[in-house]
Parts: structure tokens; C-alpha cells; sequence
């Protein structure tokens, strides 16, 4: 198995955008003050304060229905739970080199792109090569948090780059002061 997954989810991709423009205004005035510095996108400051995938829209279960089966395909077994968060970028937002788990946690980490066909997300690897990926439009990605760091750079596409990202992680990884793990 390679390091990244790739899935084609054949979402409606326009009405998926318009529900995240929606969520992002929903999310700018109900969520302030995020504890996370490395972005200059609003939405990603304060991702521990919410998850995208419990909102009740046709669009958002789509969404999760498809990152559900295709996580499933790779880990078929164990009880995950599924953390969710909206990325919306303006033009020059980018999220620098971060990580997000250590290897020996056994955690997933992906993203969905909406919108921002041919921006790219590196990753750096322990131990061997960078990998760039070229997003498209309905492109699910998902690998394991293994120590790994990845990045974006300034968006400089017309309109907005959008992205729908999260964590997968076992149920005795999660954090009980966290209460909006979901199962997956």
C-alpha cells in the first residue's frame, strides 16, 4: 500500500461548495478565538471546536458516507471515531509545515477538496521522499498521521480554495474532553 489514498467521491460538487460557504459564515460567527496559529484560515483556527460532518445537510452525509467507506476500505476493523473541519483559503492563505499525530497513535488524517483544482499539498514523509499532490475537484486523500508533516502554499486561484479535512482515530485515543468525535 502506498503512503496516500486517492478516492473520486462523485459528490455534487457545486452544491457541496455551497453549503461550505454557508458553514464558513455559520462558523466565522458562532466559533472565535481558536487555539491554532498555523493558518490564516478562519474556518482552521477553530477546528477543535466543531465538526463539520454533524450538521444535518444532504451534502455534508454524502460527504461522510464517502470518507466512511472509503477509510473502512483501507482499516476494516476497530472502532474510529471521525473529528471534521472546514479549510477556507483567500488568495495568499496557506497553512504552513505542521503535523498532526505521532505514528504510534495510529491515526488517520485526509482532506476532500472542493474547490482548488491543481493547488498543492506536500507531504514530507519520515524516511523517504517528499510527495506533492495535485488536488482535483471531488478528490478524497487519506493516509496515516505517522509522524509525517504536510503543508499548502498561497492560494492563488481565482476565488476561494476549499477544502474539507480530519482526523480518524481510535476510540481509545480519543479525548474525552473533546465531545464531537463522531463514530466512522
Amino acid at each position: 500500500m502506498t503512503y496516500l489514498q486517492y478516492y473520486n467521491l462523485n459528490l455534487n460538487v457545486n452544491e457541496l461548495e455551497e453549503t461550505c460557504a454557508n458553514m464558513e459564515q455559520f462558523i466565522l460567527k458562532n466559533f472565535k478565538n481558536g487555539n491554532y496559529n498555523g493558518t490564516s484560515a478562519e474556518t482552521t483556527k477553530v477546528f477543535e471546536q466543531y465538526n463539520f460532518l454533524l450538521y444535518p445537510l444532504p451534502q455534508v452525509h454524502e460527504l461522510y458516507e464517502g470518507i466512511r467507506k472509503s477509510f473502512r476500505s483501507i482499516v476494516p476493523d476497530n472502532p474510529y471515531f471521525i473529528q471534521c473541519w472546514l479549510n477556507v483559503y483567500n488568495k495568499e492563505d496557506y497553512i504552513d509545515w505542521h503535523r498532526h499525530w505521532k505514528a504510534e497513535e495510529n491515526i488517520w488524517h485526509g482532506y476532500y477538496t472542493v474547490r482548488g483544482e491543481g493547488s498543492i499539498t506536500s507531504y514530507r514523509i519520515p524516511n523517504t521522499e517528499q510527495i506533492d499532490v495535485v488536488n482535483k475537484v471531488d478528490q478524497l486523500v487519506i493516509g496515516p498521521s505517522a509522524g509525517d508533516q504536510h503543508r499548502t502554499y498561497p492560494w492563488d486561484g481565482e476565488g476561494k480554495r476549499i477544502t474539507i479535512a480530519f482526523d480518524i482515530v481510535p476510540a481509545w485515543n480519543c479525548f474525552p474532553g473533546i465531545n464531537h468525535w463522531i463514530p466512522i
